[in-house]
């Protein structure tokens, strides 16, 4: 029988310094200023094939923006002019003109979800949890609930006996079968049904059912993920598409009991953002949501979601830029309110968390289009891949806890 683990309690501590990604043309106030003018437009200028239609242009101004602890003075109204329409088309380049600072500097999924809601949460007068509360039910004594929903994940994963980068490995394609074949078992007779009735041994009868109910539906979303994946395997690499990494990953996401909608179950009307006179629409890959008290408030929002079958070997600048853009024009219907918001990258099997810290002052500079001194700052992890089972164990994690939170939020 698996031990289960003991959670860490995270830290509190203000935010440190972020790292503000920004162009080269910015970084010598003294040079040329018509050669940086003219490097900047290149760089916030769309290709000829995604050309946007033309706009009212916005009077935008930002006062100052600090680069590794210096603050350089600067006018960025002729860059915000050419911010495009729509946020499929930003990259980082645009982030820096919003005041946004890059940070990649953390290196795990933990530190970046426990400084997210730190950060949300820090207002102690704020009406959506207090942080202390958040904690002592996600870390606390008191949390065996989920604690047992962490292990019969971690063990049902267990069984899922795949473990290697490659999602096309001849020797991973013949454990799947194996393992489908198991899950087409019934529930009592597979491996997983066996170790459940281990595990509530001696535990009271509310955790005893609980614990059973929740391996049930473990057992049959696995099954359901173990069947993407098999369907995926014949087309080869080469043939995958984005919509099949897309369902692939909301499979997996549907094993925690995490509420997620694709791109295609969204209204017709799509996210935005304003940005002075400019209007920005998003359309996310996905949305990790909870549903509201009352129905006519639409959905509460705790992720949006960007999933691409493009592996790079770091997070390239449009992946920052579009993620981000998705996250503004959502978050007025975030969890944390207009505090900020988390965000996913997937890229192919690799998954990088995201918390975009923002604030009121912050966005209602932003609608009006003068963003003064106000800053925001966006946090990214290391990529985990949820096929290598030492990284889709913290993902694991990840996942239970961030199910633990939404129930929390209420």
């Amino acid at each position: 029988m698996a031990t289960p683990s003991d959670a860490t309690v995270p830290t509190l501590s203000n935010s440190s310094s972020n790292t503000l990604s920004s162009s080269n043309s910015m970084s010598d106030s003294s040079g040329n200023n018509s050669l940086s003018s003219r490097n900047n437009e290149n760089q916030g200028r769309l290709s000829d094939s995604e050309c946007e239609p033309p706009r009212k242009r916005s009077k935008i101004s930002i006062d100052s923006a600090s680069v590794d602890g210096q603050i350089s003075t600067t006018t960025s109204h002729d860059y915000l002019d050419m911010l495009p329409q729509r946020t499929c088309d930003w990259t980082d380049h645009h982030l820096f003109c919003l005041n946004i600072s890059i940070s990649e500097s953390c290196t795990s999924s933990f530190e970046v979800f426990t400084n997210g809601y730190t950060n949300f949460l820090k207002d102690p007068l704020n009406e959506i949890c207090s942080l202390s509360g958040l904690i002592e039910f996600l870390y606390g004594p008191s949390s065996d609930v989920k604690e047992a929903k962490y292990q019969c994940c971690l063990n049902a994963f267990n069984i899922l006996s795949v473990d290697g980068s490659n999602l096309f490995e001849s020797q991973d394609i013949l454990l799947l079968r194996q393992l489908k074949c198991e899950l087409e078992k019934p529930y009592n007779q597979t491996e997983f049904g066996k170790w459940m009735e281990y595990y509530v041994f001696g535990k009271d009868r509310d955790l005893k059912d609980f614990i059973t109910n929740t391996c049930r539906g473990i057992h049959l979303r696995l099954k359901d993920f173990c069947g993407q994946l098999l369907y995926m395997i014949p087309n080869g690499k080469e043939e995958c598409t984005e919509g099949m990494y897309q369902e692939l990953f909301l499979l997996f996401l549907r094993i925690f009991d995490i509420k997620v909608r694709g791109y295609k179950n969204f209204p017709s009307s799509p996210p935005t953002v304003r940005v002075g006179d400019i209007e920005v629409t998003s359309v996310p890959d996905a949305l990790i949501y909870k549903d509201s008290e009352y129905p006519s408030e639409g959905d509460k929002i705790l992720a949006v979601v960007k999933i691409t079958d493009v592996r790079k070997e770091h997070l390239d600048s449009n992946l920052k830029g579009q993620l981000v853009g998705d996250m503004l024009a959502a978050l007025p219907r975030s969890v944390f309110h207009n505090n900020g918001m988390y965000g996913i990258i997937v890229q192919g099997t690799e998954v990088t968390l995201a918390a975009l810290s923002v604030g009121k002052k912050y966005y209602e500079n932003l609608q009006e289009g003068s963003l003064k001194e106000a800053t925001s700052s966006v946090r990214y992890s290391k990529p985990l891949n949820f096929l290598k089972k030492c990284e889709r164990n913290e993902l694991i994690r990840l996942f239970v806890d961030m199910k633990a939170m939404m129930e929390k939020l209420g």
